[in-house]
């Protein structure tokens, strides 16, 4: 599209809700030229709202869609927008996805140490639901270096949670 075309779209979805955004991202999540629509009108209106909370979310699906230097930017300026956060998802949802990138590009050691920082942030907010998708990428971090004791270690109190929550 064109840039004034893209800034026609953007003002007919300046009205429309955070949530019709969100779900209109997920639905062409596999087109990243439309998605990339829905996360930029996400933006904006965050911006102009002067809401953190939606903006740190907004980085977050633009992250979903760009290439990994840009995918990590994204991924710190969420962790920077939201360190001061009274939030159970933020600032560790952003150090999740700061590891996931680390680790899918083949940096386990980087992935490692932002893991430990989110899982801090997670045990802080009481996120049950971080603290366990943390542990089990740290198992799988040792479990890949070779450090299989201490994966097993994680993957054992993980089935040992689950076996209790179930």
């Amino acid at each position: 599209q064109t840039l004034l075309s893209q800034e026609k779209t953007l003002d007919t979805l300046k009205d429309k809700s955070f949530e019709y955004l969100k779900n209109a991202f997920e639905d062409h999540e596999e087109n990243h030229e439309v998605s990339n629509i829905y996360a930029n009108a996400f933006i904006k209106k965050s911006v102009k709202e002067k809401d953190t909370f939606n903006l740190a979310y907004a980085y977050l699906y633009k992250s979903y869609i760009m290439d990994y230097d840009d995918a990590l930017a994204y991924s710190d300026s969420i962790i920077n927008l939201t360190k001061n956060f009274k939030n159970d998802e933020f600032p560790a949802l952003g150090y999740m996805l700061k590891g996931y990138y680390q680790y899918a590009n083949g940096d386990d050691k980087k992935a490692l140490k932002v893991y430990l920082i989110a899982y801090d942030y997670a045990l802080k907010n009481n996120n049950i639901s971080q603290q366990i998708e943390i542990k089990q990428f740290i198992g799988g971090l040792h479990y890949n270096s070779g450090n299989y004791k201490d994966a097993l270690k994680i993957f054992k109190v993980q089935l040992l949670f689950f076996n209790w929550l179930f």
